[in-house]
């Protein structure tokens, strides 16, 4: 009688222990879950803060006029713009043109 109730009681020890050491392993990957979230949302919050910053830029008055000047060249009643054209890829002699002749004859097609 006295062998059974210790093995009884050797089982249910083991089974406490082996429950504990599972939960145990499970909390410690979980740790390791809800740091990494921890960190996520860090970077999250972060990056909205950056565009909340970006938002009120872009909704300043000033931001837009200066955009529809800048890309769309749009200008206030009144106002004359004046687009320089930008020099043509065949007006500027490409690299191999340029390899091919000796400077000398460069610096003479330069200036003549």
């Amino acid at each position: 009688m006295k062998q059974i109730i210790s093995l009884i009681i050797i089982v249910f020890l083991v089974t406490v222990v082996v429950n504990l050491s599972l939960s145990i392993y499970s909390l410690w990957s979980k740790k390791d879950l809800l740091t990494q979230t921890k960190l996520e949302l860090t970077q999250e919050q972060e990056e909205h803060t950056q565009l909340q910053k970006d938002w009120q830029k872009v909704n300043n008055p000033s931001f837009v006029e200066e955009q529809a000047r800048d890309k769309l060249f749009l200008g206030k009643p009144g106002e004359t713009m004046v687009i320089i054209p930008t020099a043509s890829p065949s007006a500027v002699p490409s690299e191999q043109e340029i390899g091919q002749k000796p400077v000398w004859q460069q610096w003479l097609g330069l200036f003549f």
